[in-house]
């Protein structure tokens, strides 16, 4: 499931995405951080936000592999699978579609580049 809010104005053209994963980020964290802070979050003042089901084909927890592939291809696989789909297929992660667009891509971690979910 993804749910993305967007105006329904004419929009220019989109030129930057940044695409922020941040571990413990579910619905309830969101909830509470808007609840309790006083001051608008960066979820209110965002124009568009997304939500994205990471729950594993095989699980209602995912573990990272899958929660990770779920968030960078849009497709659940099963725990203990990265990149994949339930029967092995390979994924294309939304980086490597941006590249084939000729967008510049990047990425920046905050923790060791070879966890499943960077």
């Amino acid at each position: 499931m993804v749910c993305v809010a967007v105006s329904c104005e004419r929009q220019a053209k989109v030129k930057n995405v940044i695409y922020l994963i941040g571990d413990g980020m579910g619905i309830g964290a969101v909830s509470s951080l808007i609840l309790s802070d006083e001051a608008p979050t960066g979820f209110e003042l965002a124009p568009v936000i997304g939500l994205s089901e990471t729950s594993s084909a095989d699980n209602h927890v995912s573990d990272s592999p899958a929660g990770g592939t779920a968030l960078a291809a849009g497709v659940r696989t099963i725990n203990g699978h990265t990149g994949v789909e339930s029967d092995g297929k390979p994924l294309t992660s939304i980086l490597y579609k941006a590249q084939g667009m000729c967008k510049k891509t990047g990425i920046v971690v905050t923790t060791n580049l070879t966890e499943s979910t960077t």
